[in-house]
């Protein structure tokens, strides 16, 4: 499956739980909910995901934790704010950059636009 189909299964499934339970809820709820309805889609889910970091030859060990790893391609950090920070996209992007992954998304459960999906 390519990169923009778990992209889309990602995002339709997103708005599928947010229609259903709406916001309000904890993140690991919504991150849950999100687990069961990617793997009812065939997908491969890992939730917590510990992310080693490497300076000046020293590894950091579990340095980050990815909210999701889909299909060990796109990355997901789970929201449940009323306001959006600037500071959650620069999160996902330290978390993006060791792994050499492309496509990345940040779930918010509490905003009327729910996902934002960017795109180096």
């Amino acid at each position: 499956m390519s990169e923009n189909d778990v992209t889309g299964d990602t995002l339709d499934a997103s708005i599928k739980i947010h229609r259903l339970f709406g916001p309000g809820m904890l993140e690991s709820v919504y991150e849950q909910l999100l687990e069961i309805e990617l793997r009812k889609r065939g997908h491969m889910v890992e939730r917590q995901k510990p992310i080693s970091f490497e300076y000046e030859g020293v590894v950091l060990e579990n340095a980050f934790r990815l909210d999701m790893l889909i299909d060990g391609k796109v990355i997901v950090e789970l929201k449940s704010v009323e306001k959006m920070s600037s500071v959650f996209m620069k999160q996902l992007k330290t978390y993006h950059e060791p792994q050499g992954r492309r496509s990345r998304k940040l779930r918010h459960g509490n905003a009327q636009r729910r996902i934002r999906a960017v795109r180096q």
